[in-house]
């Protein structure tokens, strides 16, 4: 048989068997084989035979190969649990190599399981097949056949004296690249299709294959991230591409558009305080609102809680990773749209929740049983103005959230100041089966066993088997008795009329597979939150908030305003009877929004969006559309020009100068402590106590009378005298 029929069939015999190895990946998702999926498929595997092709007279070139067709397949598994979890692929995109996701890769490590191990073993055959053909290839130049004989393996290392020189190395390159580039613009314009039909992001995702969603999102992100200020009069995004002015005015308004003619909630007064608060921020992990109303429910503490203090009946996330939750309770800001803020924007400057009441003489304290290193919070939360971290080796990897609140209680105790703690919990953190709650039961003693009463309807329309729903409700339970026990040790303590603790969840969890469209969204989205403050009385603040509200209303209760926190915080205080009663959501490339008159989904990436909710009206729809893709683009491109750093409240018009400012205890920010202002009998929250246009400590550093017109001598009292 000629030499070259031979590598033909050898390679043909490949090209199927990859074929079926994605064929069989497909169907385990339940996406179907498109015929999109297909093409996209057979694309691929020809672009990687190209490269066997190309590396036949170079051995670096088959290195690249080798390493190509193992990255491919390591990275479609990694796909396959994460779309097990998350019910979208990982956006690919060149422009982002710099931002690889690791913490996202280092949590996949505990869900290998939902890989199949024929897929794993398939993939490893193929992949070793691969070098093999290529060994065969290469060994067949030298000697002219595929015969193995020891005379013929010791030629080998001459192999890597040979080259493909320069001509043939462009051409090589050339024809890759003409390749994916047409199978790129081919793949958009099947996309495009599937938008202009209206396609639901589940559609889209499924027509499109694994393949085709990475070569769109390479696009839409790649677009994204080059975005500049003016708005293109056509592009992958259409006209909301980039924002003329991404600000947070911009998204303000579409908010406001988002949720034109919802009626707010009825808010509440602010409690009185004799002195500041401490706060509590505990951030539930995957505890999704449908698990409390399980009968009995696992959660009897918090459920009370919510009764009897402050809640939101329709509360969510607005983003769907821990620390995309941190962010926004902390920061106020929507997270990025296709990864957590951790991936490439750990290093921006932030003027956020923490930072500004350090400037009201809090105490910053964040508690969490892991490493400060995951989500880069070693970096962000020092950022964001937190700074005491009590993180691993403090409390060992995993300690039980019962812990972590005895150490914020004496810290509480111990202190001389108001204190902010902020709380991430991991009780209640998957896996949950058999095997790590007989481990973690086994550490720390907690009891946990599976939930045996009846499953409700809820439960029962959860994307998980019965088992594994008993064992996520046997761990709520062991959560619900660590906020017990925290809020008997602040009885203990005589503490809980000098604290606010906000318990919310992080983000949602299992996938519901709910029919309807609403219900499925709101079984997988709704989360729990509870607020409790010194005398306030059972209210349902409002019908829907979100993170973002949460500083606000913090802020709000602390200080009786909200006027002075920074433009970027984009929530609205709980209390206030004007709040925007709306969720918007980012999440890995899709984005959503809900309120008590709409739900539209959409796939940033592919560009689709969906109603599920309400919205009949083409001029409504499409109002709402763009507003939902502008709001998502520009706090991205916000995100993206740092643009989140302090900027204070606006002294416009004023002379600032250079000062010196004391931000622990300089409330507006002129560049007096509030101490010296007392002293001087200035206005400590007034940056221009005389109106004059400029700043107190400007006026005191010159040497003038910051109460009126003229120079003075500090420590006299201003008077004619001492006016030039």
């Amino acid at each position: 048989m000629p030499r070259l029929l031979k590598i033909s069939l050898l390679m043909t015999a490949w090209l199927a068997a990859e074929f079926g190895l994605f064929a069989w990946y497909h169907e385990q998702l339940g996406l179907g084989f498109s015929l999109t999926a297909q093409v996209a498929v057979i694309v691929v595997a020809c672009w990687l035979l190209a490269w066997q092709a190309g590396a036949i007279k170079s051995v670096w070139l088959q290195i690249i190969a080798d390493f190509l067709m193992v990255a491919v397949h390591v990275w479609a598994l990694v796909n396959f649990a994460y779309f097990r979890i998350f019910h979208t692929f990982l956006p690919l995109a060149s422009s982002r190599l710099l931002g690889v996701n690791w913490p996202m890769l280092r949590l996949m490590k505990d869900f290998v399981g939902l890989v199949p191990t024929g897929l794993m073993v398939a993939s490893a055959g193929l992949v070793s097949a691969y070098w093999l053909m290529g060994w065969l290839s290469r060994h067949s130049q030298v000697s002219g056949g595929l015969a193995l004989t020891p005379e013929h393996r010791l030629r080998l290392p001459a192999l890597g004296r040979q080259r493909l020189g320069l001509a043939g190395l462009a051409t090589f390159l050339s024809f890759q690249a003409i390749m994916l580039v047409g199978i790129d613009w081919r793949l958009d314009a099947v996309r495009g299709h599937l938008v202009s039909s209206d396609s639901s992001a589940e559609q889209l995702t499924a027509e499109m294959g694994l393949f085709g969603n990475a070569f769109a999102s390479e696009r839409v992100l790649a677009a994204t991230m080059n975005a500049t200020t003016t708005r293109p009069e056509a592009g992958i995004l259409g006209n909301s591409l980039a924002p003329a002015l991404a600000n947070p005015d911009v998204i303000r308004a579409d908010f406001q558009t988002l949720a034109a003619g919802t009626a707010s909630g009825p808010g509440a007064e602010r409690p009185t305080f004799t002195k500041p608060p401490h706060i509590i921020l505990y951030q539930l992990e995957s505890v999704d609102a449908w698990a409390l109303t399980v009968n009995p429910t696992p959660m009897p503490f918090l459920a009370d809680l919510m009764k009897k203090n402050w809640t939101v009946d329709n509360y969510f996330a607005n983003g769907c990773t821990t620390v995309d939750a941190e962010f926004a309770v902390n920061c106020g800001f929507l997270p990025e749209t296709f990864g957590p803020v951790s991936d490439l924007y750990a290093k921006n400057s932030y003027n956020c929740l923490p930072s500004i009441l350090k400037q009201r003489g809090y105490a910053t304290h964040a508690y969490h049983a892991n490493d400060a290193s995951f989500w880069a919070r070693d970096l962000l939360f020092p950022a964001w103005g937190y700074d005491n971290l009590h993180f691993t080796p403090e409390f060992s990897y995993r300690d039980p959230d019962s812990l972590l609140f005895d150490r914020v209680v004496d810290n509480i105790k111990s202190s001389d100041k108001p204190t902010l703690s902020y709380v991430i919990g991991i009780t209640s953190h998957a896996p949950h089966n058999e095997h790590f709650r007989e481990s973690y039961n086994r550490r720390f003693g907690l009891g946990i066993t599976p939930y045996v009463g009846e499953l409700n309807g809820a439960a029962a329309t959860m994307d998980a088997d019965e088992t594994t729903v008993r064992e996520y409700l046997g761990f709520l339970k062991a959560t619900d008795n660590g906020i017990r026990q925290l809020f008997s040790r602040l009885e203990r303590e005589g503490l809980l009329g000098d604290v606010v603790v906000v318990i919310f969840a992080d983000h949602r969890y299992y996938n519901s597979k709910d029919t309807d469209p609403v219900g499925n969204f709101l079984a997988y989205n709704r989360l729990p939150l509870a607020i409790y403050a010194p005398s306030v009385m059972a209210t349902e603040l409002q019908t829907v908030a979100s993170h973002v509200d949460l500083p606000t209303t913090i802020y709000d209760l602390v200080t009786g305003g909200t006027d002075a926190l920074p433009t970027t915080f984009l929530g609205t205080s709980l209390m206030s009877p004007n709040h925007v009663s709306g969720a918007m959501t980012k999440c890995l490339g899709r984005v959503s929004y809900y309120d008590d008159q709409t739900l539209i989904t959409g796939n940033l990436s592919g560009g689709s969006f969906q109603f599920a909710k309400g919205v009949t009206d083409e001029a409504r729809q499409a109002s709402v559309k763009s507003a939902l893709h502008e709001a998502a683009v520009a706090s991205d491109l916000m995100l993206k020009r740092n643009e989140l750093g302090e900027s204070g409240p606006s002294n416009e018009g004023l002379v600032e100068g250079k000062v010196q400012f004391d931000y622990v205890t300089d409330s507006d920010r002129d560049g007096l402590s509030d101490l010296r202002e007392t002293g001087l009998r200035t206005d400590p929250n007034n940056p221009d106590t005389d109106g004059d246009g400029y700043l107190d400590g400007i006026e005191v550093e010159s040497g003038f009378n910051p109460l009126g017109p003229g120079r003075w001598v500090e420590g006299e009292p201003p008077s004619s005298d001492n006016i030039p």
